[in-house]
């Protein structure tokens, strides 16, 4: 007679990486005819040992099965742009900030051997070096300037430069090296290829990356970058016509500095330097599109508008979605609620003669009426959690709403006894709660 063995322990990995790149710790380096062979050898010589017949083996290789059957997609909120360009016209009016008008009035006079005047003369030396660079000498210009800054925290450390002197310095230095940037970016030619660069220069051109803010927490929705390094493909789902020219990070909503996703996979033909020199089939950057403000409207507020001043409202950006591809059905049973937030919607895509999922809360059910009933697609809509669903169940808390409204209301009814609040600003109190207690978890359009 012989057995069945269910449930073979060992997950099959998955290509993260791509076909058999070599190298990359996110990709098995092994077939699935390797994985077979070494599971019935293993097998095998342990039933040989004891004298039992070999049984059948049955493998569920769940990972496997599932990671192609979803991907993961969120929307850019924000940019925060690292790019020396971008920068560069800042770095152009360091001379004329507030910094430099209170250190620099004047020319140090000539054999003036005082403190102010020893720390106004090398300032003045610095400054010139930044003044004087350009295409042909930014090199030398920018090592230079880590000397002077060397030169500047040693005479502050002595009580020679002063605090805002010592402070001129290291604007001088950061604008020494945007403007060494830009120079750099222009005689490279958007090649990647820093190795002619002095090694300073190269890491801080590699390091010069925006970082886009996205609608995810990474703890909630694939909690393996973060707990064990797993990289998963990463790329755009918008703009597929346009090449991207950002080398970009990714940041997620929580409020933790490790919700960040900083290693992606590459194509083999798209290899670059990494900060720390390296080449490889994973990269620190992500190449992505420049996104661009949504210009105001009549129904926009300058505050809403990249051209809002002093608004402290970020400008809205177009809508770029990007996609997280191969993280399977584990990514989001394995999160957690750090920083409520909750599971993510979820849209079901299937052909007509399969059969909708009974158990769904909600659904929307689309499709073509010109297609074939064979070829039409039916959409399944099931809502993410709300926030009241997330601190109810998703915390070991347990917060209950009827309470927390209750202690809400007595508060807000002192808080109106005692004329700190105008009942109607109690009532918008009030009601904004209870609208939050209903909301989808992550930002979502109005």
């Amino acid at each position: 007679m012989r057995h069945v063995l269910h449930r073979v322990n060992g997950e099959e990995d998955r290509a993260y990486a791509g076909g058999n790149v070599q190298g990359s710790s996110s990709s098995a380096n092994y077939t699935v005819q390797n994985y077979a062979n070494d599971v019935v050898a293993a097998v095998q010589d342990v039933c040989i040992q004891k004298g039992v017949p070999p049984p059948i083996l049955v493998s569920e290789s769940g990972r496997a099965l599932a990671s192609h059957q979803s991907v993961l997609c969120f929307d850019v909120r924000a940019v925060s742009s690292g790019s020396a360009a971008a920068d560069d016209e800042d770095a152009m009016d360091v001379l004329s900030s507030p910094v430099f008008q209170a250190v620099l009035p004047e020319e140090p006079e000539v054999g003036d051997s005082s403190t102010a005047g020893a720390g106004a003369y090398m300032l003045k030396t610095f400054r010139e070096v930044y003044t004087t660079m350009g295409a042909h000498n930014y090199r030398e210009a920018y090592n230079d300037s880590l000397h002077f800054q060397g030169e500047a925290r040693s005479l502050f450390r002595l009580g020679v430069l002063s605090l805002h002197q010592a402070a001129a310095a290291d604007e001088l230095l950061t604008a020494v090296r945007r403007r060494a940037l830009c120079e750099a970016s222009a005689a490279l030619k958007g090649t990647d290829d820093y190795s002619s660069l002095p090694e300073e220069l190269a890491a801080a051109a590699r390091a010069s990356t925006s970082l886009y803010h996205i609608n995810l927490s990474i703890f909630r929705s694939c909690p393996d970058t973060w707990a064990i390094g797993q990289v998963f493909p990463v790329m755009p789902l918008h703009r597929l016509d346009e090449p991207p020219t950002v080398r970009a990070r990714l940041a997620d909503l929580t409020c933790d500095s490790d919700g960040q996703v900083d290693q992606f996979i590459l194509s083999p033909h798209a290899r670059w330097n990494n900060v720390d020199g390296s080449r490889g089939p994973v990269s620190d950057t992500l190449l992505l599109h420049d996104t661009q403000p949504v210009p105001c409207s009549v129904e926009s507020s300058a505050a809403e508008c990249s051209s809002g001043g002093a608004a402290l409202v970020a400008p809205q950006h177009e809508q770029y979605v990007l996609g997280l591809f191969l993280a399977g059905a584990y990514q989001e049973v394995m999160g957690n609620s750090h920083n409520l937030f909750g599971s993510t919607s979820l849209v079901h895509i299937w052909t007509a003669a399969n059969k909708p999922n009974p158990r769904a809360r909600s659904s929307y059910l689309g499709g073509s009426s010109a297609a074939s009933p064979r070829h039409r697609v039916m959409i399944e809509v099931t809502p993410g959690q709300t926030t009241e669903e997330v601190m109810r169940s998703g915390t070991p808390t347990k917060y209950s709403r009827e309470t927390m409204m209750e202690e809400l209301r007595a508060d807000a009814l002192k808080a109106v006894t005692l004329a700190q609040l105008a009942p109607e600003e109690a009532q918008k109190l009030i009601d904004n709660f209870e609208r939050a207690f209903d909301s989808y978890t992550y930002l979502a359009q109005q």
